[in-house]
């Protein structure tokens, strides 16, 4: 009886196929991971753009359509006060990316305080 030691070629190739395609899949998960972090940070900054531009207008007791740049990001609105009422339409866009938010809304009213008031008893 011949006692055979290691592995044979067979076994071999079947074990380095298994493992190419598992360093394959890891390796197509972290990039996709990766795409959709990038993803998800350029729409957080594009979220944060549109609500400094919100912020903004609802100071104003008007405004005119506009649009402004910060770094890769673009923003551009529409709208007008009319009121209670008003609406604005805020587009933000990364200019190699495919990524747009769009924001519709009313701006908040802010309350209009007395020139002066006392507070307390």
């Amino acid at each position: 009886m011949v006692m055979r030691r290691g592995f044979g070629l067979v076994e071999v190739v079947v074990a380095m196929t298994l493992l190419g395609i598992g360093v394959l899949s890891i390796a197509a998960g972290a990039a996709f991971a990766s795409r959709i972090v990038s993803i998800a940070e350029t729409e957080e900054s594009a979220a944060r753009l549109a609500a400094a531009v919100l912020d903004s207008l609802a100071v104003l007791p008007s405004w005119t359509d506009g649009a402004v740049d910060a770094g890769r990001l673009h923003a551009r609105w529409e709208g007008g006060s009319a009121g209670r009422d008003a609406r604005i339409a805020i587009s933000v866009g990364a200019d190699s990316s495919m990524v747009f938010t769009y924001f519709t809304t009313t701006p908040p009213q802010l309350p209009v305080l007395p020139a002066h008031m006392e507070i307390g008893p």
